[in-house]
C-alpha cells in the first residue's frame, strides 16, 4: 500500500514538474525517493 501511494505521489510531481519545466522532472527522475520524501517534509 504505501509503495503503491508513494508511486502516484512520484507521478504527480512528475506531471507538475513537467508542467514547469522539463528539467526538472529529469533532475527528479534520479533522486524520485530523496525528493518525494524532502518534499512530504517541506
Amino acid at each position: 500500500m504505501i509503495r503503491r501511494e508513494e508511486k502516484c505521489f512520484i507521478r504527480h510531481i512528475f506531471f507538475i514538474e513537467e508542467v514547469n519545466g522539463n528539467e526538472r522532472f529529469f533532475r527528479l527522475t534520479k533522486s524520485t525517493k530523496a525528493i518525494s520524501r524532502q518534499e512530504i517534509a517541506s
